[in-house]
């Protein structure tokens, strides 16, 4: 194997984290690699620290930009990097060191465009994997979408997975959006056409408590929304096969802008929140029926349909013990 692997990991004040993402990519067993550090727009140390990681290690590339986003951010590598293969990484977490040997293995042995690997849930004092299977699977576009948007082991992040740099010869990430990933993955999977996961879990997500993703409610939140209609829309002319995870990604989306809304206590939004019930009340049996959603969730729906208060007690017990995790 004697690939590119161009190694991209947006940087925005993560100055707490950044020496352990950079370190586990340094250390990687598979040496032919350039790591973009894309400073976008940092107001702590993490720019600085991004240069003195290109002092220590001539395979790092820095980039410094303007503040435009996440996708801005791996937009501005994807326009200079020059890897055979493309991998996204978040500054905030970290990977195995054998991370891109395996996953390159994996693209070799199966022709596979693009090659995904398990997350490994990283919390405070503890750590979960969800994925569960022993050998490498190969999939279709379908067979993908049904894996990383139907919970079925994989993720809607675009992390965690290696790409075949023709992929985005003609395509950039959607800039100015909260979560970018749900945007894009039905058109990366598209793309692929030929994609394989490689059983072991590789990639280390952290929950950060104060991170883009856990915050409450704001209008970017309807933004997720947003991207399951445009999923949803794409699934069912091309792959009509897949049409159930589509409307699970709607309805899960909207339960998750529900919740935050809720969890906020935000009486401006009252109108949108009763709006939003309604809309997944016309689909009860659909919610209740579907596999991909669990058991835990479609009693709390229950809940939410017939009793507004106490889901909403409900939601903060839960975030309570979520916070002490």
């Amino acid at each position: 194997m004697n690939d590119l692997v161009s190694i991209v990991i947006p940087v925005y004040n993560v100055e707490k984290y950044l020496d352990k993402a950079v370190q586990s990519v340094v250390d990687q067993t598979y040496k032919n690699i350039e790591i973009y550090l894309v400073d976008d727009g940092s107001k702590d140390g993490s720019g600085k620290m991004c240069d003195l990681w290109k002092s220590r290690d001539d395979r790092i590339r820095v980039i410094h930009k303007e503040n435009g986003g996440l996708s801005s951010a791996r937009n501005a590598a994807l326009d200079v990097c020059r890897g055979d293969y493309v991998y996204f990484m978040d500054s905030d977490d970290y990977i195995d060191e054998k991370t891109i040997e395996l996953m390159l293995e994996v693209a070799y042995k199966t022709g596979a465009r693009m090659v995904e690997a398990p997350f490994i849930h990283v919390y405070e004092n503890k750590t979960s994997v969800r994925a569960n299977f022993e050998d490498i699977r190969t999939m279709d576009t379908v067979e993908a979408i049904k894996f990383d948007l139907g919970a079925g082991g994989g993720a809607v992040s675009a992390c965690s997975k290696l790409y075949v740099r023709e992929i985005f010869r003609d395509y950039r990430f959607a800039e100015g959006k909260l979560n970018e990933d749900h945007f894009s993955i039905v058109d990366l999977l598209s793309k692929a056409e030929n994609i394989a996961v490689e059983p072991k879990p590789l990639y280390y997500y952290y929950h950060r408590k104060n991170s883009i993703t856990t915050k409450g409610f704001s209008q970017k939140s309807l933004d997720d929304l947003e991207a399951a209609k445009k999923n949803y829309e794409i699934i069912k002319t091309k792959y009509p096969e897949a049409i159930d995870v589509a409307e699970f990604r709607l309805d899960y989306s909207t339960l998750k802008i529900i919740d935050k809304i809720m969890l906020s206590e935000s009486i401006e939004e009252k109108e949108l929140l009763n709006n939003l019930i309604n809309n997944v009340k016309k689909y009860k049996k659909r919610i209740i029926r579907s596999p991909y959603f669990t058991k835990k969730r479609k009693m709390s729906f229950l809940l939410l349909m017939t009793n507004k208060m106490l889901y909403c007690c409900f939601l903060r017990e839960n975030e309570k013990k979520s916070l002490a995790v």
